[in-house]
């Protein structure tokens, strides 16, 4: 046997071992947007996950206990209620997303201003009881929460800054997508106004809001983040508070979102071409994703583990057997097409070995910025 295909066996033993050893649990996700998950149960805990709790049948899900809602069982499919009490909300901007956020709000039993820059494009919205308006300041003058929800940075504080004096003393709540130094722009200014200020992420489609599993990741001040928790978990039912830092939300967003899930995705579309380039069907590789998906998870998590004890040490496959392994997809892959992705990684682990990492775990790679 080479020593390539040494490699390969060794890096599939080591993922099959790690999502099987004494301990884990598997825990289904039954998102539709998802495929099942295995995850460790072993310092981690359940509710990191959307789970199927033994006792409910399938196509039940489980509201996430760090929420601090009372776990109720929602079939697929189902929309979140909440019992919260009716608030004044004014929406910024009516776009897909923005008309949603009306929506799903009004179907929540809340009043909703609507406002956006070309105000035929939010008329619509009054046949589900949305009223809307023309001038901004009509929109944000008497709201318990202003939603913004531009297409841009810039038109955000363009916006805001032409009612600063009518916000002053009142609730925003900035969902436009932006970078984590807009955030924390628009934060240090509408603290300056006196405006009170959370920013978040809107981490799912428009047709996912009002879903008990769609999130939006909120950062900022933890008391407004209380004071208006059940709009936002009217919105999307697993959304959380990551932090007090008004670019916390941005910061994972380009982490999880830009960094890992675009990546992977681009990654897995020059595999898929790769391989039906070999012959190998759609259907044949739509039988893999669940076990590769599954395996990815458990090492995420353990990768996770490794990085907070900053123990490196492995007894499986290294850094120096990812490098080698790398290094021939890349030149097999490479002589049939374009490889960016995986050749981008084989320089990583190459990079890795240089620096004296070849002997630890994949997980080391968190290490090289210091390298």
């Amino acid at each position: 046997m080479s020593d390539e295909v040494n490699a390969r066996s060794e890096m599939r033993c080591d993922s099959h071992r790690r999502a099987t050893q004494d301990g884990d649990i598997p825990i289904w996700s039954e998102s539709p947007s998802s495929m099942r998950v295995i995850l460790s149960t072993r310092g981690f805990d359940a509710d990191a996950a959307q789970i199927r709790h033994p006792g409910t049948t399938p196509n039940t899900r489980l509201i996430r206990p760090s929420l601090g809602l009372r776990p109720a069982q929602v079939k697929e499919g189902d929309s979140l209620t909440t019992s919260a009490s009716s608030t004044t909300v004014s929406v910024l901007g009516t776009g897909n997303m923005g008309s949603a956020i009306v929506r799903t709000l009004l179907a929540s039993g809340h009043r909703v201003v609507a406002w956006n820059r070309t105000a035929e494009k939010a008329r619509p919205l009054v046949e589900h009881g949305a009223e809307v308006v023309s001038a901004v300041a009509d929109a944000v003058h008497d709201a318990d929460l202003t939603i913004v929800c531009l297409a841009t940075t810039d038109a955000t504080r363009e916006t805001l800054g032409g009612v600063a004096e009518h916000l002053a003393g009142r609730d925003v709540l900035n969902l436009t997508t932006g970078t984590p130094d807009d955030a924390t722009s628009v934060s240090d200014w509408a603290t300056q106004a006196g405006i009170r200020y959370l920013d978040g992420v809107i981490a799912a489609y428009p047709h996912q809001l009002g879903a008990v599993d769609a999130r939006i990741l909120v950062s900022g001040d933890a008391e407004l983040w209380e004071r208006h928790r059940e709009v936002v978990i009217a919105l999307a039912g697993s959304s959380t508070h990551v932090g007090e830092n008004p670019s916390a939300g941005n910061v994972i967003d380009a982490g999880l979102t830009g960094a890992f899930y675009m990546s992977s995705l681009v990654a897995f579309v020059e595999a898929t071409r790769f391989m039906n380039a070999a012959g190998v069907s759609n259907t044949t590789i739509a039988e893999q994703v669940e076990y590769a998906t599954a395996v990815l998870a458990h090492q995420m998590l353990d990768a996770l583990r490794q990085i907070d004890a900053q123990d490196f040490e492995t007894d499986q496959a290294t850094v120096d057997v990812f490098a080698h392994t790398s290094a021939a997809f890349a030149h097999g892959m490479g002589a049939v097409g374009d490889a960016s992705m995986i050749t981008a990684t084989a320089d990583l682990f190459a990079r890795a070995a240089r620096a004296g990492l070849g002997e630890k775990s994949l997980a080391a790679l968190h290490m090289l910025s210091s390298n």
